[in-house]
């Protein structure tokens, strides 16, 4: 391995035999990667249904979510636009959670 001489018929055969066993580990190191990140997408899926069920807002009130509404809602010095979904529908149709929040917080409306 570590000259350029001609390898005798002895070490071409035991340098060929090294050569397909390293290729055999490789496939089989190359396959184990594969389960390794299939498994491993699949845990980083169920983390994110986690990270999503413990969000700050989750915990948030009723009336915190629509004092943030509130401050969403545009003022009268700012131009409304003319499309997408008028405030505060726009906040009520997040989620189900958002929706009661805004429809029960008066100032809103």
């Amino acid at each position: 391995l570590h000259s350029n001489e001609q390898p005798s018929e002895e070490d071409f055969i035991a340098a060929s035999t090294a050569r397909e066993v390293a290729l055999d580990n490789l496939k089989k190191i190359d396959s184990t990667m594969q389960s390794l990140k299939r498994m491993r997408k699949g845990i980083v899926r169920e983390k994110e249904g986690y990270d999503a069920i413990l969000s700050p807002i989750r915990r948030l009130s009723s009336d915190v979510l629509g004092e943030i509404f509130l401050l969403c809602m545009p003022t009268s010095d700012e131009p409304i636009l003319s499309f997408g979904t008028p405030a505060p529908w726009n906040v009520a149709s997040v989620c189900r959670a958002w929706y009661h929040a805004a429809v029960a917080f008066s100032p809103l409306w």
